[in-house]
Parts: C-alpha cells; sequence; structure tokens
C-alpha cells in the first residue's frame, strides 16, 4: 500500500545523536519542522485517516501545507463517532485543499466487534482501515496516515496493532511528538482543536464484556451530548449491562446549572426500559 518513503527511517535521522530514551527533550517545533520535510517528500494523492480529534486534525493541516498533491481526508461515520467529533468534521467540510470523503458503515453488523470483548479496539480498527484502504485504492491513493502519536504507543491499544499490520503510516509517532507537542503546536497555529479534551469512540463507554447496542451506544451518545457541555468537572461515563455509571472525579465549581444537566442526564436514561444511572461522587 505504501511506496512513499518509510517515516520510522526519516525518525532516526531525527534522533541521531540524542537517542531515542531522549526524545521528549528535543523542541516540539524540532519534531514538527521533521514531520514537514517528510510529508514534503509524498507527491500524493495522499490520505488522511481523518476523526476529528485534535491529533489528526493536526496531521491533516501538515499533510494540506506540505505535500505537493491532492490530500484526502476519509472520514468512518458510525453509531459509534462521538458528537463533538461529528460537529469538528462538519465544520472541516469544503476546506480548500482538502478533498474531505465521508463514509458510511455499520459496525454492528460484525460479531467480533459486537462481543466487545479486550480485542474488539483491534478488530473496529482493522475493519475500518480496511474499508479506508479499499477506497484508497480506487483513487490510486499509495500512501494512508492516521493521527497515533506518541503517548498512544505507551497505552494498552489494540488498534494500533491493527495499523501496523495494515501498513497505515503513523508520522505523528514517527517523529516523537506527544499530545504535549500537538497542543502547543496546535495552539500556535491556531487550530481551534488544541483545547480539546482527548476523546475516544463511543464504544469505550461500554464496560468489557458487555455486549454493544445500538440502543445503548444510543443511551451514551445522548449523554456524552450534555457532558461535552459541562467543562467543571471531570466526568467519565462507563456502561454495565443494565447501569449507566458516571463518575465526577473533580470537585470543581459543582453548582446548581450543573445539578440541572445531572437530572438532564438521568432523564435521558430513565427513557430506556432497563437502565439505571449512578452517579458517583469521588472527593
Amino acid at each position: 500500500m505504501n511506496s512513499h518513503p518509510n517515516s520510522i527511517t526519516a525518525r532516526a535521522d531525527l534522533v541521531g545523536r540524542n537517542g531515542y530514551a531522549k526524545h521528549r527533550r528535543l523542541p516540539g517545533q524540532q519534531k514538527y519542522k521533521a514531520l514537514c520535510n517528510f510529508l514534503s517528500g509524498l507527491k500524493g494523492p495522499v490520505a488522511v485517516a481523518f476523526s476529528g480529534g485534535m491529533d489528526s486534525m493536526l496531521l491533516l493541516d501538515a499533510a494540506a501545507e506540505a505535500v505537493s498533491g491532492e490530500v484526502y481526508a476519509f472520514t468512518l461515520q458510525s453509531i459509534l463517532n462521538h458528537p463533538l467529533d461529528i460537529a469538528v468534521v462538519s465544520n472541516m467540510s469544503g476546506t480548500p485543499g482538502i478533498n474531505f470523503i465521508p463514509l458510511d458503515w455499520e459496525p454492528l453488523i460484525y460479531p467480533e466487534i459486537v462481543r466487545n470483548d479486550s480485542l474488539r479496539c483491534y478488530y473496529c480498527k482493522f475493519r475500518m482501515y480496511s474499508l479506508i484502504l479499499k477506497e484508497c485504492r480506487k483513487k490510486n491513493i499509495s500512501c494512508l496516515m492516521d493521527g497515533t502519536q506518541l503517548d498512544d504507543l505507551h497505552k494498552d491499544r489494540p488498534g494500533a496493532r491493527a495499523v501496523s499490520e495494515l501498513g497505515v503510516l503513523t508520522p505523528l509517532a514517527d517523529f516523537l511528538l506527544d499530545k504535549q507537542d500537538i497542543r502547543h503546536i496546535s495552539l500556535k497555529k491556531s487550530i481551534y482543536t488544541w483545547k480539546h479534551s482527548s476523546r475516544s469512540c463511543m464504544a469505550t463507554r461500554v464496560a468489557t464484556g458487555t455486549p454493544l447496542k445500538a440502543e445503548n451506544l444510543k443511551v451514551i451518545r445522548d449523554v456524552e451530548g450534555i457532558i461535552a457541555d459541562i467543562d467543571a468537572c471531570d466526568m467519565h461515563l462507563t456502561l454495565y449491562d443494565r447501569e449507566v455509571r458516571l463518575v465526577i472525579e473533580s470537585r470543581l465549581n459543582i453548582s446548581a446549572s450543573i445539578e440541572k444537566q445531572l437530572s438532564e442526564i438521568k432523564k435521558i436514561v430513565d427513557q430506556y426500559s432497563g437502565l439505571s444511572l449512578k452517579i458517583q461522587k469521588k472527593f
């Protein structure tokens, strides 16, 4: 699939005498410049798997500026998308110099995804990127990149294995850009996603071993839409078999307004038969 220069090789040139263990001492702008130099060597057409998150946004922006040739942004649309990411993608569509291609898919038709075991992320990512790669072949796109960044490599991310197996490039990680670098550079470039917190797909809100169901994912999506408007608290939502558990990590400004929003969340959950809401305050 990828006939372009390997970004891992270019990463070795970037690290040079500093050694990989000292990568965090490299200035973010130096890493970003090396990334852009690599991208400028890609003749296009190239593609970015664009989720709407901060990481893929910076990669897409850099590719649009540096790549000599067409740049495509593929977005997978399904019940698993976070409401805020959907809004970002919608706002970006029509941006000059980028060909936005939305692809609809149905994750719940695949039993290995529905059963939601410890490898669900791997199966999901493999299906998603296989679909994008199929479209890339139709358009003679030889290079697909995604927004995996350095911090992701130090977490339990089964999906990262699928990305690697499919030959998808991860230039942010390869050029040692971590979340802090990406946020700082995004701010400097006035990319509005710099202030967005990390958001994973809706399936991550379902406890491992609890099967994914369309109705439950809709509840999560509706609740997440309210949580996104609550800036004062650090909240985490998890759906167990018959319980929606909302954990509030911080006591910052637990105001009457927030209590009202919590009441709205309870009303949403109550609309669905067999589900109950449990609010846990960890302070």
